[in-house]
């Protein structure tokens, strides 16, 4: 069982993610400064193409998830043609099947993680995972923006904010 302390507020966990995505490109880009040799030290494609998967991976996931939240709101808010003219109807019907599947998987996975444990009144909270995606991806373009603009910065998370001063004493 793990222990570690949740972020606070929802500020603090963006910071947070922002953090741990910001190590991510700079892990990303120290390793893979010298591509084939990395791929030797970790001994070979296999894992090479796991590393690629997991950790610049992730990164590049989460801003294109930003990316298509933008341009789907943007369809619904003004039908722009030109958005229309970038989905030929087989990549839309299929991009709007995978969106769906998808985001249930992940929210039923997410659900069922949560009952399993018995925790049944955090159920509810698992309808928040498009919001998560959301703040997950805003906080990754923080960190492709700081890795840019201030790389040797680093926020911190405060932490102990759920204690009163009474309750420390």
């Amino acid at each position: 069982i793990s222990r570690e302390e949740a972020a606070g507020d929802v500020w603090g966990w963006i910071k947070q993610r922002t953090r741990w995505m910001k190590g991510f490109i700079q892990t990303s880009i120290v390793h893979l400064r010298y591509p084939l040799r990395f791929k030797n030290e970790v001994g070979g494609w296999k894992n090479f193409f796991a590393f690629l998967l997991t950790v610049p991976g992730t990164v590049l996931v989460n801003a294109l998830n930003l990316v298509t939240w933008i341009i789907l709101a943007t369809w619904i808010v003004t039908r722009a043609p030109f958005i229309q003219g970038w989905y030929p109807q087989p990549v839309l019907y299929t991009s709007v099947a995978v969106f769906i599947i998808g985001g249930f998987i992940f929210t039923y996975l997410n659900l069922m993680g949560v009952y399993g444990r018995g925790k049944f009144y955090l159920v509810k909270y698992g309808l928040f995972t498009p919001l998560y995606w959301l703040l997950l991806a805003f906080a990754t373009m923080r960190a492709v923006v700081q890795t840019v603009t201030n790389p040797y910065t680093w926020e911190k998370t405060k932490h102990g904010t759920h204690l009163s001063d009474t309750a420390s004493t």
